[in-house]
C-alpha cells in the first residue's frame, strides 16, 4: 500500500445485517486491509467530537454533494478537521475557495484521487486548516442566531 500508517475508522450505525456494511468488510479482507479499516459503530457524541478533532482527514462523501444543512460537515469543520467531501453546482463559493478537499460524487475513482492528494502533501493539513476560519464562520451560532433576528425583524415589520 502507498500509505502503511494510514487507517479508516467509520463510526456510524453500520450493523452486520445491512448489505452496505457487509459490502465493506468484505472489501477491506479481500484487500487484506481488515487491520487498516476499522468499524467503530455508534460513537458518544463527546468521544465523537475528540475523534474529529485527532483525524488526519475526515471524509465525509454525500451521494448529492455537500451542503451547509448536513450537521456531519458543519461538526467537522467547526472541530477544525480536514475535510474531504463532493462538490455539487450549488454548493457555497466558501467551500471552493478552500478549507476542504472536493472531489466529484458518486465517483470513487474521484475521492481515491482526493485522498491520496492530501496524503501525499505533508503541508495539505496546515493549508487547509489556515483556510478553515472562512468556512466556520458559515456555522458560528452568534452569526445565525444575529441573522435570523434581522429576517424575522423584516419578516414582522413586513406584515404591519
Amino acid at each position: 500500500p502507498d500509505f502503511p500508517e494510514a487507517r479508516l475508522l467509520f463510526a456510524s450505525e453500520l450493523k452486520d445485517e445491512k448489505p452496505f456494511y457487509r459490502q465493506l468488510a468484505e472489501e477491506a479482507r479481500r484487500l487484506s486491509l481488515e487491520d487498516r479499516v476499522v468499524f467503530l459503530g455508534r460513537v458518544e457524541p463527546r468521544a465523537l467530537a475528540r475523534l474529529l478533532k485527532r483525524a488526519d482527514m475526515v471524509l465525509l462523501p454525500f451521494r448529492d454533494g455537500a451542503s451547509t444543512r448536513r450537521s456531519t460537515l458543519s461538526s467537522a469543520i467547526t472541530l477544525g478537521a480536514c475535510v474531504v467531501t463532493t462538490e455539487t453546482p450549488d454548493l457555497l463559493p466558501d467551500f471552493r475557495r478552500g478549507g476542504v478537499v472536493l472531489c466529484k460524487p458518486k465517483d470513487p475513482r474521484s475521492l481515491a484521487a482526493a485522498i491520496r492528494s492530501f496524503l501525499r502533501h505533508p503541508k495539505a493539513k496546515t493549508i487547509l486548516r489556515k483556510r478553515l476560519p472562512l468556512l466556520q464562520r458559515l456555522f458560528d451560532w452568534k452569526r445565525i442566531a444575529a441573522a435570523h433576528r434581522v429576517l424575522y425583524g423584516n419578516v414582522l415589520r413586513g406584515l404591519r
